[in-house]
């Protein structure tokens, strides 16, 4: 199976997970908000820090799939990771534990991850989503992202794919900025081992 998605008509995109930025993001959001975090909390902040950097910079910071859960959206390879009993490749589940563990509903930072692969923009984005959140309730945030995110549709207690395409419409992003992302995947695919 490919990592990097695929370009067709309607614009269906994934993009290729970067497991070291996700842990990365994972520990930074950890360290702000003071661990443990909600595992459903951690996953809409990390939802939310790719939406917001696809918004500002046309590509997310760490890459994923997105999904509608019923609580609302996910990243959903992070959220395979975070789990009691995580899943993905052998390395991907390696590099979590080493740093995280689930307790319970909650993430658990073990040792803190340097942030070494993420970039200025992508550490500002993290924190400014931090901040917006850091007040609300993980519930009153979930009820509220179900409110303000048109992406997210119920998914009647199984789980819906939320494609790039959606989120592009979401975030009003013109025809030129969208035809920036389009070549933004096609050149990850090009240079991506896994392609």
């Amino acid at each position: 199976m490919r990592h990097i998605g695929r370009l067709v008509n309607s614009l269906m995109i994934a993009f290729e997970f970067n497991v070291r930025k996700a842990v990365e993001a994972a520990s930074r959001f950890l360290e702000l908000a003071g661990s443990p975090v909600e595992i459903v909390r951690l996953m809409k902040l990390m939802y939310l820090s790719e939406r917001k950097s696809l918004e500002l910079y046309l590509q997310p910071i760490f890459g994923d799939a997105y999904y509608s859960l019923d609580h609302g959206p996910i990243v959903s390879r992070v959220y395979n990771l975070a789990k009691a009993t995580p899943s993905g490749s052998a390395s991907q589940v390696a590099l979590w534990s080493d740093h995280f563990e689930a307790r319970g509903f909650n993430v658990v930072l073990r040792q803190r991850a340097r942030a070494a692969a993420l970039s200025r923009a992508d550490l500002a984005v993290i924190d400014e989503v931090h901040e917006q959140w850091k007040a609300v309730g993980t519930w009153e945030m979930v009820n509220r992202l179900h409110q303000e995110l048109p992406e997210w549709t119920d998914p009647a207690g199984s789980a819906t794919p939320i494609g790039i395409e959606q989120l592009c419409t979401a975030l009003d992003l013109g025809k030129s900025e969208i035809q920036t992302v389009e070549e933004m995947v096609q050149l990850s695919s090009r240079l991506s081992p896994h392609a």
